[in-house]
């Protein structure tokens, strides 16, 4: 069913060009008064961010393959108050709002399917805000690294596998950490022995117990 719909949501952005981005390169600014176009991602992953006051990115949500954005907009005025950036070479395709208000309008099971995906990220996000303000910084890092690995990663083995490379600095700025901190939590965890480094790859060990001890 989750497929099908995905495949339906494609054909409708089909309608369009492809779109290359490169690593870094900005999609949408949060200056930008009211975006004409939603964007579907194809290939590769978004970063929705914003500064701080003190003038820190923050990294709100990374947007992977099938995600639109920006979804605040598709349904209402609020004005955009974000950047999505391109974390590494991204291939997207776009529609104008209107046309896409009207295709989710005249579809409601895409309108579900897309309510209950974004419902499923503001989980995420509500895991990550009561993160920021009730853990320190090793036990941030580790849920940190958790909700990138449900978004990303793979389980295997009572493990969970994280296969995208991601700096500290990215890291960080998701859960509010310098990479200073960041490399300095992610040693404890690996004498831990919680997670360990594999090339590229990010290995969560004894899924089940992290969970537990996670309260998720």
């Amino acid at each position: 069913m989750v497929e099908l719909l995905e495949e339906k949501i494609e054909r409708f952005f089909s309608q369009s060009r492809p779109l290359l981005y490169k690593k870094n390169e900005v999609i949408v600014r949060f200056d930008e008064e009211n975006p004409p176009s939603v964007f579907l991602v194809n290939e590769g992953y978004v970063r929705q961010s914003t500064i701080s006051q003190e003038g820190e990115e923050v990294t709100i949500n990374i947007l992977t393959r099938n995600n639109f954005f920006p979804t605040i907009l598709n349904s209402s005025e609020i004005i955009n108050r974000y950047n999505f950036q391109a974390m590494v070479d991204c291939t997207l395709r776009k529609a104008p709002r209107e046309v896409f208000i009207k295709f989710i309008n005249e579809n409601p099971d895409v309108l579900y399917y897309t309510s209950k995906r974004l419902e499923k990220e503001i989980h995420e996000l509500s895991m990550n805000i009561e993160n920021l303000f009730v853990n320190c910084g090793r036990k941030r890092l580790l849920i940190g690294l958790y909700i990138l690995g449900k978004k990303f990663g793979r389980r295997k083995d009572g493990k969970l596998i994280l296969d995208v490379h991601l700096t500290q600095r990215e890291i960080g700025s998701l859960v509010s950490l310098s990479r200073e901190a960041v490399c300095r939590n992610f040693l404890l965890l690996v004498k831990e022995k919680k997670v360990v480094r594999k090339g590229n790859f990010l290995v969560l060990n004894k899924i089940e117990l992290i969970e537990e001890i996670l309260g998720y």
